[in-house]
């Protein structure tokens, strides 16, 4: 995936390849989803929901006969004492009321990496969470104005990755029924990220495609600031190509499928730069996506103002010309990516929000 992946996370460009070849007896059967190495160095289990307790009935008790009682003469109640003096004497021994003292809701831990913005942080988690477990956008994508397919966007439940409570994030990218009589997209990618420090632990790309199936795994070491990928494609007439890869990374860095959640922390204004580490198939990545301006879109699911987002990438230190993309992000706490654009040497593929389950 290309840097411009980064701002549409998909294969979705293959899309416009030449209709598929023969038939391939093999392509269609082989299954190259097992990777050993990989799950023994990554454990994901699910969280088990709390089981409420059952309902314990009490025992009855047995009814008892209840014995007439006969009224005794009543006696002449006492003069109460006066109690004055003693409550004088109790108001004097009373402690004073202790002042209360309010916690500093404004003040905050440590924000890292530096090159990253600050506000609406305390350390590392934002004040306010903009993700949803169940969240689920649903973007029509499409070339020259005819669909070419749909980018699903989900949070599945929280999981426990490596014994720490982590997000769950998945991508599905299907082509039109139109698109489908060319080349055929059925794609899922899923990402694993730390719930306290938002850093990802893992990123998977599963491929099925007309002329090709794929299968990449990539973990990230943060003890040793290391990331491994492991990559196995099985071209239709072409026998299975598999390859590893290892590269130090720099600390806090996102991936290309956790880094478009990890924007929607950040607080929006017209003219900020965000900037974000990025680690990707061997190359580090300074991504600065700039705030251009704001922007009311109509969308067959209503009106929304919006963010307009343009991001840019330096790939190892030097600068990577992506062409031109956008994204919407939705002026409010939630900060949905409603819409999305990027223009190629040949017209523009958009995305445009079709379904938001919040």
């Amino acid at each position: 995936m290309s840097a411009r992946g980064l701002v549409l996370y998909l294969s979705i460009f293959a899309l416009f390849v030449a209709s598929c070849a023969t038939t391939d007896h093999e392509f269609e059967t082989i299954d190259i989803r097992k990777n050993t190495e990989f799950d023994k160095v990554i454990k994901i289990e699910t969280i088990a929901e709390p089981v409420k307790p059952a309902k314990v009935e009490k025992p009855k008790r047995p009814k008892t006969k209840v014995k007439k009682s006969v009224k005794k003469k009543e006696e002449p109640k006492a003069k109460a004492p006066q109690k004055v003096s003693e409550k004088k004497d109790e108001a004097k021994s009373e402690p004073a009321p202790t002042k209360v003292v309010k916690p500093n809701l404004k003040k905050k831990s440590t924000r890292m990496p530096k090159l990253e913005d600050d506000e609406g942080f305390d350390g590392r988690r934002p004040l306010v969470d903009p993700v949803r477990v169940g969240e689920e956008l649903v973007l029509g994508i499409s070339y020259f104005a005819v669909e070419a397919g749909k980018l699903t966007m989900k949070v599945k439940p929280m999981v426990q990755v490596n014994g720490r409570k982590a997000y769950h994030y998945q991508y599905l990218i299907q082509t039109s029924s139109l698109f489908s009589m060319f080349y055929s997209v059925d794609d899922v990618a899923e990402a694993f990220v730390d719930y306290e420090t938002l850093v990802p632990y893992s990123y998977e790309i599963h491929v099925d495609e007309s002329k090709q199936k794929r299968e990449t795994k990539t973990y990230f070491d943060w003890d040793k600031n290391v990331a491994l990928m492991w990559d196995k494609k099985k071209q239709k007439g072409k026998p299975v190509e598999e390859k590893k890869v290892q590269w130090d990374i720099l600390k806090y860095s996102q991936n290309v499928f956790s880094v478009a959640y990890y924007l929607r922390a950040f607080t929006l204004e017209v003219g900020k730069e965000l900037k974000v580490r990025v680690a990707h198939e061997g190359k580090n990545i300074i991504m600065t996506a700039k705030v251009i301006r704001k922007e009311k879109i109509f969308t067959d699911i209503g009106a929304f103002d919006t963010f307009v987002v343009s991001p840019r990438f330096d790939i190892d230190g030097k600068f990577k010309p992506t062409g031109e993309n956008y994204l919407w992000l939705t002026d409010d706490e939630r900060k949905f990516i409603v819409k999305m654009e990027s223009k190629i040497k040949i017209g523009s593929i958009m995305g445009k929000i079709q379904k938001i389950k919040k």
